[in-house]
């Protein structure tokens, strides 16, 4: 009798058994993708002694792009970490 009434507490205490599971938080800064971590270079001026209005006008744009280009990579990371 002693024996199943051991039996039985083992197998009770078996079953109170569980599993941890452990995870680790990763820092927000290892979660950001590098294409969000830079922004496009400035373009430099044109010579103004020896640019044209086509070279004003070409750099003016591809000085827009860069920073919407930045623009858009902040907006990324807000959203990213909540911030909106």
């Amino acid at each position: 009798m002693r024996t199943v009434a051991a039996i039985a507490v083992v197998l009770a205490l078996a079953g109170c058994q569980t599993t941890r599971t452990v995870t680790t938080a990763v820092p927000l800064a290892e979660r950001i993708p590098l294409e969000l971590r830079s922004c496009a270079a400035e373009p430099g001026a044109p010579d103004p002694d020896a640019s044209t209005q086509a070279d004003l006008v070409a750099w003016t744009a591809r000085l827009r792009d860069a920073g919407a280009d930045c623009r858009a990579k902040v907006g990324a990371l807000d959203e990213l970490v909540g911030r909106s």
